[in-house]
């Protein structure tokens, strides 16, 4: 009886070790393609792994893998059920950071990067708790972790231009136009051609002060640089409205549209367009479209003022939007911002 019993043992052992070690195998793989950013063969692969056998580290992965596509909502679910076998573990709570503020949640993101920090201190860790400080209106705070970052860079390290564009967006939200405007040429100094440097100046220093010429000329040679650049189009779009070029204005941001529909300014944008043409009823379209994106959460309350004014027929916003996470209204709250971090991304 022993001996049957030892071989059943043995036989369970022998039969369970290769499907462990070709779960390792799984779980190696897919660290290899995450750190050869490809996040969509990540997703692919974790996606069987979690069918075959579901570990926490495989929702940790494929929760690093959504947050790299911009699919935040999803990212969000497996960082959450990560951390149920993983709690507290500092680099799935990074995700769970990066996951909410990608949702517009940035006081849940400030303080989960601030966990981070306490056990798990990184200058990236660092320059994104100065985004989600930026994206929740505080961005003297965010100037100092910014600050902060700066100072550990080697003069040639490839991040100052970034870290200096941040800066520059902060001092512009702050009022510090001037500050601003010499922070953003040290920027384009290290990096002349960087889209991003290029669409962020445009909107922040010149958008929002009413320059739309010199905006204009910034989004152009940033589209110049990436053709796809959909924030471009779309932040260039509405200068050419501003400057009275309707016809001009509604190609550039049904360009951006077609490179990024899930962006809810891009309604925002139409739909003004669409009350300036008198077109109330296209407009309330566009601006229900911005809502169930989740504008609200990540831009403030504008678009609702606008329904509210303009839309008294409109129904609340159903369902979630797609980069919400399960469970969490389109429309949270009724924050209001007059300049948005989102819509000059990286």
């Amino acid at each position: 009886m022993r001996t049957v019993l030892l071989f059943i043992t043995l036989l369970i052992a022998t039969v369970g070790l290769p499907q462990s070690d070709g779960m390792d195998r799984r779980e190696a793989t897919a660290r290899r393609l995450l750190a050869n950013n490809k996040p969509y063969r990540a997703i692919s692969l974790l996606n069987g792994a979690i069918d075959r056998e579901d570990r926490p580290v495989f929702h940790a992965l494929r929760a690093d893998a959504y947050n790299r596509i911009g699919v935040y909502n999803k990212a969000h679910a497996d960082a959450r059920t990560a951390l149920v076998g993983l709690p507290g573990d500092p680099d799935l709570l990074l995700q769970l950071a990066i996951s909410e503020q990608g949702l517009g949640q940035a006081d849940s993101a400030e303080a989960h990067y601030q966990r981070v920090l306490v056990v798990k201190p990184g200058s990236d860790t660092r320059y994104r708790l100065a985004t989600a400080l930026q994206a929740g209106r505080k961005p003297a705070a965010a100037l100092a972790q910014l600050d902060e970052v700066f100072a550990g860079l080697s003069n040639d390290d490839p991040e100052r231009a970034k870290v200096l564009r941040s800066k520059a967006e902060c001092l512009a939200l702050t009022g510090d136009t001037a500050a601003a405007r010499t922070t953003f040429a040290q920027a384009l100094e290290l990096a002349p051609n960087d889209p991003v440097i290029l669409n962020s100046r445009g909107w922040y220093l010149y958008t929002a002060n009413g320059d739309h010429a010199r905006a204009v000329a910034d989004f152009s040679k940033a589209i110049k640089q990436n053709p796809n650049y959909s924030f471009a189009f779309n932040n260039r779009g509405w200068s050419r409205f501003k400057l009275g070029d309707t016809n001009g204005a509604i190609k550039d941001i049904d360009l951006a549209r077609s490179k990024k529909p899930d962006n809810p300014y891009i309604y925002r944008n139409l739909g003004i367009i669409a009350l300036e043409k008198k077109d109330v009823r296209g407009a309330c379209t566009h601006f229900q479209h911005a809502l169930e994106l989740g504008f609200t959460a990540l831009h403030g309350d504008e678009v609702e003022r606008l329904v509210k004014e303009h839309c008294p027929n409109a129904l609340p916003p159903s369902g979630v939007r797609e980069n919400a996470p399960s469970g969490t209204s389109v429309d949270p709250g009724t924050r209001s911002r007059t300049r948005s971090r989102s819509n000059a991304p990286e």
